[in-house]
């Protein structure tokens, strides 16, 4: 797992302060504790603290951090005796006062000045102090050689600390100084608000702050935040290993399901029947399929289970698995600098950690229910007949039972097809003319629905499109979504269809019996695909293909399938009579369980 840099977690010290009227604090002055109270401040004695020419940093403001450092790469001292030369002491230029309006900008102002404004507040404002002390640590890993970087800092945080507290960030006003005669450079910030901007709940008169301190969670963000400013360098170094890491994981996970679903998986041989049963027993009946909406833990155990048997029995699975840890690996391998940064990378790894945990169970659920269906299908190939059908993978039923001919129910499929389309009672005189109701249309839906009409059969005369491929077209939809807005008997249909499977709906959720109630969910899936398709049969009986590659007995005739429905009806009563088995108790069977 990631480890911080070897420094302690939090380098940073800040002493805060709100000092009001008739109150006193303490503080180290020359060495020793001293109390002083509100007039300490207001008098501007804090200011002459501060200004101390044996203790305070004075620059020049044409000094930046690059300047100093190439003096200081000359100097051959240390980081911080280098600033001890930085004393206003050993400065002739009286301007340099070492007293900065830090809320402004990092330019020397005059001591009277700074004086004169806390001499002038109100006797109900309070003041804030604080000393701000950074390890001389991480002073020195970073060189914080320059006042405008004290000030950069600085003056951004406590703006956001004030935030934080209620405080008019745009109303702060303050002064600072850096202090460098000890081992341990820090600054003295005093600030105060520029006037009344504070309101109480439900209040809207303007007053002074007069809250006595500020959280402790909001003292300890500064000081983690001011920490991260002052390792810019690292941080950002950081961010780059982390925006890296993250954007290869996500890469692979937005890819996740195509490419775990290209593994070819065979579980047959693991002899997990019952457990594959168990979850997909409890899936179905629950209505589930993510892991975690399960809360059975027997079926969490199973899940686990099946997830390691296939993990130590296929290598396309556990490779898989292998580089999906690979990605979190180079996210927990990414060096932190500080604990939030550290607490941040443990975060993304357990959160990631857990969604690639999820990510495999949900798929070996689906796998659990994709098999299991199989197994019950081969116990009773009538449960897959409907949704298979209209697919490009027609059933051989010789396959499935060992009746003969038994491929001949495969006509009973084209008879329901046919049903369907009749039970729709659509008629239309002509092609596309008797689709649009001339009143009512709008003309731009209207040369969308035949530039879609004429694209579906043009596709229709020069590709081999099965049905089921059909449906999904473009084309298609925007035909049906034009028929639903326009056509009168499509409306009628669509809302008597819409009525029959709300109630179907309302029987299915009446039923206490886990078995059938999934039963009849899977029914009511493949009917509203089946319908689907109908109304699509409907609109390609009304394409006129004459001359192109499907003929007048093409399979989306309507002529041709009422002529079909005679001849398969016909053949699957001489089917059964075969084996004296009466086909209308077989019709009404398989009607029963499986439409």
């Amino acid at each position: 797992m990631n480890k911080a840099i070897k420094r302690d977690s939090l380098d940073v010290i800040a002493m805060f302060h709100s000092i009001g009227k008739n109150e006193k604090i303490t503080i180290k002055k020359h060495g020793l504790e001293t109390k002083v109270g509100y007039h300490w401040f207001r008098s501007g004695q804090a200011i002459d603290y501060i200004a101390r020419a044996d203790a305070v940093l004075v620059q020049p403001n044409n000094f930046n951090q690059d300047k100093l450092n190439h003096i200081f790469l000359k100097s051959g001292k240390e980081e911080i005796e280098f600033m001890n030369t930085f004393l206003k002491k050993y400065s002739k230029d009286e301007k340099l006062t070492g007293i900065y309006e830090f809320t402004k900008d990092a330019n020397d102002v005059s001591i009277e000045e700074a004086k004169r404004t806390l001499q002038s507040l109100d006797d109900k404002q309070r003041i804030y102090s604080m000393v701000f002390s950074p390890k001389s640590s991480l002073v020195i890993e970073n060189r914080l050689f320059s006042k405008k970087e004290w000030v950069r800092i600085l003056q951004k945080e406590i703006k956001t600390l004030c935030a934080k507290n209620g405080l008019d960030q745009n109303k702060i006003k303050g002064y600072m100084g850096i202090h460098v005669n000890t081992k341990t450079p820090h600054a003295h910030l005093i600030f105060f608000e520029t006037e009344p901007a504070f309101s109480k709940k439900n209040s809207k008169e303007k007053m002074w702050f007069d809250r006595n301190y500020f959280p402790y969670k909001t003292i300890f963000e500064f000081k983690e935040n001011t920490q991260r400013e002052i390792d810019h360098k690292l941080y950002k170094e950081y961010q780059t290993m982390l925006v890296k890491s993250k954007g290869s994981l996500y890469d692979f996970k937005r890819n996740f399901k195509q490419n775990i679903n290209k593994l070819n998986l065979n579980l047959e041989h693991l002899k997990l029947q019952s457990e594959i049963e168990k979850v997909a027993l409890h899936c179905y009946s629950n209505k589930i399929k993510t892991f975690n909406r399960i809360t059975d833990d027997d079926v969490k155990k199973s899940i686990v289970k099946i997830h390691n048997a296939i993990k130590k029995d296929h290598s396309s699975y556990r490779d898989f698995d292998w580089r999906y840890e690979q990605f979190l690996n180079s996210i927990s391998n990414i060096q932190a600098y500080d604990k939030r940064a550290l607490k941040e990378l443990g975060d993304i790894f357990e959160k990631e950690t857990k969604d690639k945990q999820t990510k495999l169970y949900n798929f070996v659920i689906q796998t659990c229910l994709n098999l299991d269906r199989k197994y019950k299908m081969e116990k009773s190939p009538y449960q897959r007949y409907l949704s298979n059908f209209y697919t490009e993978n027609r059933i051989d039923w010789t396959k499935e039972l060992d009746l003969p001919k038994l491929k001949d129910l495969n006509s009973f499929l084209q008879y329901k097809k046919v049903e369907i389309v009749e039970k729709l009672e659509i008629s239309f005189k002509s092609e596309i003319d008797d689709f649009v109701q001339h009143n009512q249309i709008d003309l731009e839906d209207l040369k969308s629905f035949k530039v879609s009409w004429a694209k579906l059969k043009n596709k229709i005369k020069t590709e081999k499109c099965s049905l089921n491929q059909i449906v999904k077209t473009n084309e298609m939809n925007e035909i049906l979504s034009y028929l639903s807005k326009y056509n009168t008997e499509f409306q009628i249909f669509e809302t008597k269809y819409d009525e029959m499977l709300n109630a179907f709906n309302e029987k299915i959720s009446k039923l206490t019996d886990y078995k059938a109630k999934s039963n009849g969910y899977q029914i009511q899936s493949e009917f509203v695909e089946d319908i689907q398709k109908a109304k699509a049969l409907v609109v390609l009986s009304k394409m006129n293909s004459k001359g192109g590659k499907y003929s007048s007995t093409n399979e989306y005739n309507m002529n041709f399938l009422w002529k079909e429905k005679y001849k398969q009806t016909k053949a699957i009563r001489e089917f059964y009579k075969q084996f004296d088995i009466d086909m209308e108790d077989v019709i009404d069977y398989v009607i029963e369980n499986s439409w």
